[in-house]
């Protein structure tokens, strides 16, 4: 009779494992796009190759450490990689929780998620969509890059003020994709056409 209870235990712990696995693969997938998009990041362009830039130096391997454990980055990027390295280090925080007013890797609101990310790099933003609203200057839907912000009304679409922020993580001419701190499924990454966003989106600012 013993044997049977732990062989029963051992059946609910292996059960109880697959399913923690299986949610947590699910919170982590790859989104769907109709035209999916390779985010493994070219931090160098070739024009800084050929500029004889040293891609073993601290600064050039900011993406391939940029995760929870990395110090805080204190220096100043070259404009031609920042928005590679928030799209990065962004979509590393992929799974994190949602969290009211969070800022932190404990969990993140969507003002908080743009502040946390923009600020590893040196780029202070207001923690608040209203306020960001109003950060550098407005763009053309059509014209968004990697980097820029994406303003959108809150789940109430008739309401048209701000009440969602996300980045942009696609560049010109791809299906505009971006990354945010969700109320339902914290962080991911959503596109705009043919979704919910679109109805939302009220308009795109470029702050880099």
């Amino acid at each position: 009779m013993k044997l049977a209870w732990i062989i029963f235990g051992s059946v609910l712990s292996l059960l109880a494992v697959f399913a923690f696995w299986q949610q947590n693969g699910i919170r982590n997938e790859n989104i769907s796009s109709d035209a999916p998009q390779n985010y493994a990041v070219e931090v160098f362009s070739e024009e800084s190759k050929n500029n004889g830039k040293d891609v073993t130096s601290p600064e050039n391997t900011l993406i391939e450490n940029s995760g929870e454990n990395a110090p805080a980055y204190t220096g100043t990027l070259p404009s031609t990689i920042l928005p590679d390295s928030i799209v990065a280090y962004g979509l590393k925080l992929m799974g994190t929780p949602y969290l009211p007013a969070g800022i932190t890797h404990n969990g993140f609101d969507c003002s908080g998620f743009i502040y946390h990310v923009f600020k590893k790099y040196g780029v202070d933003l207001p923690h608040s969509s209203a306020l960001l609203a109003a950060e550098g200057e407005s763009i053309d839907l059509n014209q968004v890059e990697k980097g820029d912000l994406l303003i959108f009304t809150g789940t109430t679409v008739t309401n048209r003020t701000p009440g969602h922020v996300g980045v942009v993580i696609t560049g010109p001419g791809q299906p505009i994709e971006f990354v945010h701190a969700s109320s339902v499924g914290g962080v991911k990454v959503s596109k705009v056409a043919g979704t919910g966003y679109e109805k939302r989106f009220l308009q795109a600012r470029r702050v880099l």
